[in-house]
């Protein structure tokens, strides 16, 4: 044949979180291993099992978890054009499906929502939702009567990268795992240094066999070469290595964290407390940049609250202060109908930071809130 392991066999478009969507061509290779990974033992197929796919097809994971798991391992699959909070579980049901796999926004959104009597009278088994906030977990298994699966890395430029294939007591089911053997996994800063065990820095990645990372962004040579420091490839997502069972952990995309202060805050732990208040049906935390400090970012955090909830600012202030160290408290904070979504339901934090500060946000410098530290 005069088909290669190495050649592209698809392009798939990147969803836009941080910008311009891009063309990333993927090998045969690439694909193969992915797969093979992607029929996890986790799921303990068996006999009458159906996948119920909700992402796009664009998406890498609705082909490597859903789609073709599916033919490789001889059980249904079924398609939805898009997913829908509200008709997710009547559709479940209705087609009798046992495995799912999500993005992390979409298991937010079905916590979310009123909950039902019947919300665990469903087939579904098992679902896999990447990244679940770690305080979800153990709400989600118990309100939706299944077992949610331990994740991992992957992105349309590395697929999976990141696993647990098995269950360990001293890992928590949150973590990303383990590097596979045909990849080195390391952590840098922004200066190209490899930070240590238990720091933060830059998860970045160095093939180890060839065709295993993604062949270049079609037509856009510059942006291939961006993606690359030397021979590593530097993922844009931010995380930590622990140093007693070498197992990483996601912090946060890296163009959404931002520095305060000194100090590096990770946006999705700022959401995931400000979540925790009773009257916050979702929001997005993001950096604004300082007008003291060019190197730094004021925080602020845009909130789509519950129907027939109106706490002040000043209460959500309260709250964050009281659950979280003194430096989640915003700066900036508003209420909002709406948050810009991709297709596969991230926030574009792009648009937000491009919004900026509008005439009907609230500052804490014009308040008369008083942060206790």
């Amino acid at each position: 044949s005069d088909i290669d392991y190495g050649d592209t066999c698809a392009i798939l478009w990147t969803s836009g979180t941080t910008g311009k969507s891009k063309g990333v061509m993927q090998s045969h290779n690439a694909w193969i291993r992915a797969i093979v990974q992607g029929c996890s033992p986790q799921y303990k197929t068996q006999e009458g099992d159906i996948i119920y796919c909700v992402l796009p097809l664009f998406n890498s994971a609705a082909w490597i978890t859903s789609i073709l798991r599916a033919l490789i391992e001889g059980i249904p699959c079924v398609i939805e054009e898009k997913f829908s909070v509200t008709r997710f579980l009547a559709r479940v049901k209705q087609f009798g499906a046992t495995q799912t796999f999500a993005v992390g926004a979409m298991g937010v959104f079905l916590m979310n929502t009123p909950q039902q009597d019947d919300d665990a009278e469903t087939p579904l088994r098992v679902a896999q939702i990447v990244p679940l906030p770690p305080e979800l977990w153990p709400k989600f298994e118990q309100r939706f009567g299944l077992r949610l699966l331990r994740t991992g890395l992957g992105q349309s430029e590395c697929l999976l990268v990141l696993t647990q294939l098995e269950d360990r007591e001293d890992v928590p089911v949150y973590a990303l795992g383990f590097p596979r053997p045909d990849t080195d996994i390391r952590l840098f800063d922004d200066n190209g240094i490899e930070v240590a065990d238990g720091e933060v820095g830059e998860i970045c990645i160095k093939p180890l066999a060839p065709h295993v990372l993604f062949n270049g962004y079609f037509d856009n040579p510059e942006a291939t070469a961006g993606a690359y420091r030397g021979e590593w490839y530097m993922t844009g997502d931010v995380g930590r290595k622990d140093p007693a069972t070498g197992a990483f952990f996601f912090v946060d995309r890296k163009k959404d964290a931002l520095r305060f202060a000194g100090r590096n805050i990770s946006t999705l732990e700022v959401e995931s407390v400000v979540r925790r208040h009773p009257a916050v049906q979702d929001v997005a935390a993001f950096g604004i940049a300082s007008e003291e400090v060019e190197s730094e970012h004021e925080l602020k955090i845009n909130i789509i609250l519950r129907e027939g909830h109106s706490p002040s600012y000043e209460d959500i202030c309260t709250f964050i202060n009281d659950n979280a160290p003194h430096y989640f408290v915003p700066r900036y904070m508003e209420f909002v109908d709406a948050l810009p979504y991709t297709p596969t339901n991230k926030v574009q934090k792009f648009k937000l930071r491009e919004a900026g500060v509008s005439d009907a946000c609230w500052d804490i410098k014009q308040s008369s809130f008083k942060v206790a530290r």
